[in-house]
């Protein structure tokens, strides 16, 4: 179970001020910019007055290549993967509760392309992000410029499983960026509604790192059927059976908002939890999931920047920072 990914970071500094409405999620504004400057830079029918509703070369445009969904392999069309593949983007927002930025400010934010990434994507992904300063930002007209733009590590980094020693017995799952996990339930009409994840059991956490790396590998990289798809449903029928055997102590808080999606018209409902989740008991076998985590994010809207998380491991109660040996990025 791996995927390829490549890290890029822009600092920028602010040459008019500006706002977020939404300090915790400003990974809507940057999709928008970006997006801008990608379809100045890389639209390959630019020319001919772009594409009017979805991109009509997603296997060579690097706009395309982000914002559109990703190809499904044959025989996945009609699976949870291939209804609904995740984005090939992932934005890195800049620091939380932040919403006003002064001339002569600086952030920083970042971008994580998953898979395999080519040289001519990388020019463009950089004068894209170079671009940005001719488009107004935030709520009141604001203007950055990037001061310093630079890939994080070589291209196409690839993850690979972690191995600890001694295992875990310990885990804080901090919620970096708001976290969009639901669980479906059954009313007595039939109809099935989706709520906000607000104290997660183990399963239902373990269900939302696994779906999202599941897809993630399975599209950038590499999931097998045999050894990976055999190890999920031996935690699986674990935690379903013996779901005791790993406390959790959550102190999440609900977040909603709603998105405008200006050059369409339309506000989009978000949400999603922030804070903590901590795990004790025998993590052995979820370690690998809970690590690669921190680079796939979980839960829904990955692309916007939602389900960032950091997970610290411990072997005790007092050593709340065991780190993984062999890993290979």
């Amino acid at each position: 179970m791996h995927f390829l990914f490549t890290d890029f970071a822009a600092t920028f500094r602010v040459d008019e001020p500006f706002w977020l409405p939404f300090p915790h999620y400003s990974g809507s504004m940057l999709r928008g910019v970006l997006g801008w400057a990608l379809g100045e830079v890389a639209c390959e029918r630019k020319n001919e007055g772009g594409c009017a509703s979805a991109c009509r070369s997603p296997g060579s445009c690097t706009y395309g290549m982000l914002y559109e969904d990703p190809p499904v392999p044959p025989g996945l069309e009609n699976t949870r993967i291939g209804k609904n593949p995740p984005k090939r983007m992932i934005l890195l927002v800049p620091e939380l509760g932040r919403g006003d930025f002064a001339r002569r400010d600086f952030f920083t934010c970042g971008l994580r392309v998953l898979g395999r990434l080519g040289a001519d994507d990388e020019a463009r992904i950089r004068m894209a992000f170079e671009r940005i300063g001719e488009m107004e930002v935030g709520k009141s007209g604001g203007r950055v410029r990037v001061e310093h733009f630079r890939r994080v590590g070589p291209m196409n980094q690839r993850t690979c499983i972690p191995r600890f020693d001694p295992p875990p017995r310990f885990a804080t799952i901090t919620f970096v960026t708001p976290a969009w996990i639901e669980r479906t339930e059954e009313r007595d009409d039939g109809k099935k509604v989706k709520h906000l994840q607000e104290k997660p059991s183990i399963l239902e956490l373990f269900n939302a790192f696994s779906s999202r790396l599941t897809s993630v590998c399975t599209l950038f990289g590499e999931y097998a059927a045999v050894g990976d798809q055999d190890r999920y449903e031996r935690i699986k029928e674990r935690l379903e059976g013996r779901p005791e055997e790993i406390a959790v102590e959550s102190e999440l808080r609900p977040l909603r908002w709603n998105r405008d999606a200006d050059a369409r018209g339309q506000t989009h409902k978000l949400k999603g939890v922030l804070g903590e989740v901590r795990l004790e008991g025998d993590l052995g076998p979820l370690a690998d999931y809970l690590y690669l985590a921190q680079y796939a994010h979980v839960g829904r809207q990955a692309a916007f920047g939602l389900g960032r998380v950091q997970v610290t491991f411990g072997a005790s109660g007092g050593d709340p920072d065991l780190r993984p040996a062999g890993i290979d990025a």
